[in-house]
């Protein structure tokens, strides 16, 4: 505009379709002067649009299977009501201030993961905003036990049948022996023979490892089987 003009706000604050902040300007030429394509007045419009929202939440992290629950925490946020969405299957989620706990997950298999979803809701000046913690259910440690055994010679013996605690298959190795012959066929020994020299006994020592299947490590343990001669009796 030529010469002067002055502002004049009508409507200065208002909302817009999204509930945002919105402001009217009136731009009115002075008296006897006019903008450059003849008007005397300009309206302008602005909507001051939220920020966009976040949500900080703590590291991922792995727990054991058979753990029955376990929590994280919400670090930040931009001021929203904080809402969990609870994970697929049978765990749960809820939330106490910026505490998430993820329960009911004891029979979560290991290998498998849990996702919790944490939103903050919408404010006057931040959208709403969301996060998602990953929970990593891992192995859980298992040492399987084992009892030993006198055999004679010659003689058999189921070595499953000396294994405690076992959590999936069993692989048998015989690891070192002092008869000659024995073997394994499966959890199957038969004892070998000793020296007709002696009567020592001899000792089988069988490696036992169970892979832990789907839920544990793997985890191993030796078996001594003590072989030893049949005891002869004489009559008269």
């Amino acid at each position: 505009a030529s010469g002067g003009s002055h502002v004049t706000y009508t409507n200065n604050k208002g909302t817009s379709a999204q509930n945002e902040t919105a402001y009217t300007v009136t731009v009115k030429a002075d008296d006897n002067y006019a903008f450059s394509d003849g008007t005397v007045q300009k309206t302008l419009s602005c909507v001051i649009h939220r920020a966009n929202g976040y949500v900080t939440l703590d590291s991922d992290k792995t727990v054991e299977f058979g753990t029955t629950s376990t929590t994280f925490t919400v670090s930040s946020h931009h001021g929203g009501t904080l809402s969990v969405a609870d994970p697929s299957g049978t765990p749960t989620a809820s939330i106490s201030g910026s505490t998430v706990t993820i329960a009911n997950i004891g029979a979560v298999t290991a290998g498998s993961t849990v996702s919790v979803t944490v939103t903050s809701g919408q404010t006057a000046q931040y959208n709403v905003a969301s996060a998602t913690f990953t929970l990593t259910i891992s192995k859980k440690a298992n040492a399987i036990t084992a009892t030993n055994k006198t055999i004679y010679v010659n003689a058999t013996q189921d070595i499953s049948s000396l294994i405690s605690n076992a959590k999936g298959t069993l692989s048998y190795t015989i690891k070192s022996q002092t008869t000659t012959g024995s073997s394994l066929n499966g959890s199957i020994l038969t004892a070998g023979v000793l020296s007709s020299s002696n009567d020592n006994d001899g000792t089988v020592i069988v490696t036992v490892t169970d892979d832990g299947g789907t839920n544990y490590s793997s985890s191993s343990v030796d078996v001594t089987i003590t072989v030893q001669k049949y005891t002869r009796t004489l009559t008269w």
